[in-house]
């Protein structure tokens, strides 16, 4: 029996126009390489591992740390799980761990 893993980022997909080239990931859904004539411009990491940080990630739907894990939306008030326990706070919302997938290729 093999045992198959996806790799930390999930699948990667390439975009590509003209001399740019983007490659988001699956996990997270987050911009991993972004390049100009091979040259790359963002602060990238290796294809099949994890970033240390949340650099090109959507961050939704807050950009920060929630207090508790608790905000108030349209009069109403939400908790969320704290992610972060030594400061309490709940952090860069609930789309980090979301596999995304492509919704149309080609």
């Amino acid at each position: 029996m093999t045992t198959v893993t996806d790799p930390p980022t999930g699948a990667e997909h390439a975009l590509q126009r003209g001399r740019q080239r983007l490659v988001v990931s699956e996990a997270g859904g987050g911009a991993r390489s972004w390049t100009v004539d091979d040259s790359e411009l963002l602060a990238s990491f290796a294809s099949g591992t994890r970033d240390g940080a949340f650099a090109g990630k959507p961050l939704m739907p807050w950009p920060n740390r929630l207090r508790d894990g608790r905000y108030e939306f349209e009069g109403r008030e939400y908790r969320v799980k704290v992610t972060e326990p030594e400061t309490a706070t709940a952090l860069h919302g609930l789309t980090l761990s979301s596999r995304w997938r492509a919704s149309r290729t080609s």
